[in-house]
């Protein structure tokens, strides 16, 4: 009877599953362990248990001890059998396409119902369907077409926004007025209409005159004088730098507007260098409906004028654009406004300085907006003036390039003048 290893070499097994003892000095036989591939002898000292991993001679306390770091190693340093790893998702994608292709292409394969990607083309291909105008997509990234300022102001042409001066290579930096505007004016203000060239559909509360205040430069919104006149008073002084040249009082005029549109004095700061022309700061105040603590609602605005136009129209006759963009901040929102003044001044009675100031007057618009100083208009002059403000959406609207860089809303007011001072 051939006796056998036992697992925790405790003795040997009979085949009949009984358990003897090797007598001292016997031999036993030698078997393979297969834990550690090794030739092991149950009588011998040295021989292993893959359980314990200990001498099967020694206590059972010490074959139930953990086994120690140079048996592991040994366990770990026996090859292990390669592990089957999941195909990636790519190599199954390209078997299914392979598997699909061979099945389409193979003669004996039943008809498919082939998709229309793997349709076959046709002799006569059909006659493709018109693309969208180019200018649809690239017109507020071209240049705009040279404005027209009196068919615009007209209704005859379309606003397009003029583009950045900087990029028009326009140097002018300040808009010069005729001499006869010279002076301080008492301005009359009233509603005339309101038209939006491309519907309503393309209305949002970030189009210039939509909220108050949204146009402090021109009247705030487009409710201004619809009910009623707007008075304040407006004033045009030589150029502070020199040059003899005339040009507005920016902070005079836009402390007089905001507080003749809100009724009581809400203007609290207006910042401005006749070095920078390009770049205003207006800061006003506007009451709260209900009392509390805080009474009012600070707001901000950062206006930058980003270009210029003016053309000379005839005696006593002059019209010029500018293109505003403002930056309004309050406590808890803010937006960005890019809107086109345009004003055509006429210069309707010369004042107390009689023919001679009319004719000095006239010279000077003709000579255009840079022309050399000469006398401005009398006292009581009078002064018609036609303004349209066309307000334009911003690239984050929805409809920014639908638009097409033309302009949403066109607002008109007129503006009687009278010189006081």
């Amino acid at each position: 009877m051939q006796a056998s290893l036992c697992h925790s070499h405790f003795g040997l097994t009979c085949p009949s599953g009984g358990l003897r003892r090797v007598p001292p000095g016997a031999t036993a036989p030698r078997r393979q362990c297969y834990t550690l591939g090794r030739t092991a002898c149950a009588g011998s000292a040295d021989s292993e248990c893959s359980t314990s991993g200990r001498d099967s001679g020694a206590p059972l306390r010490d074959r139930l001890r953990p086994e120690p770091s140079s048996r592991r190693s040994i366990h770990s340093a026996q090859p292990q059998q390669p592990q089957q790893r999941p195909l990636a998702r790519r190599q199954l994608l390209s078997a299914a396409a392979a598997a699909a292709a061979a099945q389409l292409l193979s003669p004996a394969a039943p008809a498919l119902a082939l998709p229309d990607a793997f349709a076959p083309i046709p002799s006569s291909p059909p006659t493709p369907a018109p693309l969208p105008s180019a200018s649809s997509f690239l017109q507020p990234l071209l240049p705009a077409p040279a404005a027209d300022l009196l068919a615009q102001l007209e209704g005859r042409a379309p606003i397009f926004q003029p583009g950045v001066a900087w990029a028009l290579r326009n140097e002018d930096r300040q808009l010069y007025y005729p001499d006869w505007l010279e002076g301080e004016w008492e301005v009359t203000a009233r509603f005339a209409a309101a038209s939006f060239p491309q519907g309503r559909k393309l209305l949002g509360r970030t189009v210039p005159g939509v909220l108050k205040g949204s146009m402090t430069v021109a009247l705030p919104d487009v409710g201004a004088a619809m009910d009623g006149e707007v008075r304040y008073r407006a004033r045009f002084e030589r150029d502070p730098l020199g040059g003899g040249r005339v040009v507005a009082d920016r902070v005079f005029n836009a402390q007089q507007l905001m507080d003749a549109f809100y009724g009581l004095a809400v203007t609290r700061r207006v910042e401005y260098e006749p070095r920078n022309p390009t770049r205003m700061t207006l800061v006003w105040a506007t009451p709260r409906r209900e009392t509390s603590v805080i009474s009012e609602d600070l707001r901000k605005a950062e206006l930058i004028i980003n270009n210029r136009l003016s053309q000379v129209l005839g005696p006593g006759q002059v019209i010029c654009g500018e293109l505003f963009r403002q930056v309004t901040q309050a406590a808890s929102q803010g937006f960005v406004f890019d809107y086109f003044v345009i004003n055509k001044f006429t210069l309707v009675s010369p004042g107390g300085g009689g023919a001679a100031a009319a004719g000095e007057g006239a010279a000077a618009a003709a000579a255009g907006p840079a022309a050399p100083a000469g006398a401005p208009a009398g006292l009581g002059a009078r002064v018609r003036v036609l303004q349209r403000v066309a307000g334009f959406l911003q690239p984050q609207d929805a409809a920014y390039f639908e638009a097409g860089g033309q302009a949403v809303a066109a607002y008109d007011y007129t503006y009687d003048y009278v010189r006081v001072a």
